[in-house]
């Protein structure tokens, strides 16, 4: 039975951190400029005709340390022309709407390159992702302020079933759209951090 939220997403996917100390943290930026100098594309000519898709994450407000902030997001429609000014792209023509990135392929048959618009083009209408920390807390969205804790229920001793049961309500009644309503928040939200979630 698929387990269904308000708002009629199904989750597809359910991440389980296993680990939370093996994540790259990094507390920085990159600013603009560098990302968009003439060698940025030299870095996805690198991985043309590889077999490796590079994926580009717009700039996001995940966890409370990365300073982030609206001015310092690097739009995807603006890396992608940058791209395709140099190495044409074409939009790859089966896509599932519940993957977080639009998938694009270079012209000439050398590979292909997503993007994840998560800022400029939201997709919580389509996603369907929850995530397990490593400590057991269950969240229904990567932009989460809280979540879960599931962990303290299966040392209680909670069988499958019951935690299947567990999730699918949590899933039920999801109704999280952080990314859509972002601009209509009256301050920034705190969330977990990205080495915590697990990505």
């Amino acid at each position: 039975m698929p387990l269904i939220n308000k708002r009629g997403r199904p989750l597809k996917d359910l991440r389980i951190s296993v680990l939370d100390r093996c994540n790259l943290r990094r507390t920085y930026r990159m600013p603009e400029e560098p990302l968009l100098r003439p060698g940025f594309v030299d870095l996805i000519e690198h991985f043309r005709h590889s077999g490796h898709t590079i994926r580009l994450i717009e700039f996001m407000d995940v966890g409370n340390v990365n300073q982030w902030n609206l001015e310092s997001v690097v739009p995807s429609a603006e890396l992608m022309k940058t791209i395709h000014d140099r190495c044409p792209l074409r939009p790859v023509a089966q896509q599932l709407n519940s993957e977080p990135a639009r998938r694009y392929a270079f012209e000439d048959g050398a590979g292909e390159i997503g993007f994840i618009s998560s800022i400029g083009q939201p997709f919580c209408g389509d996603c369907s992702r929850a995530r397990i920390t490593a400590d057991g807390v269950f969240y229904s969205c990567l932009l989460s302020t809280n979540g879960t804790d599931l962990l303290t229920k299966i040392r209680a001793g909670i069988d499958t079933d019951q935690l299947i049961d567990e999730i699918q309500a949590l899933w039920g009644k999801r109704a999280d759209r952080y990314s859509e309503l972002r601009s209509n928040l009256p301050a920034r939200q705190p969330h977990i951090e990205m080495y915590q979630m697990g990505g």
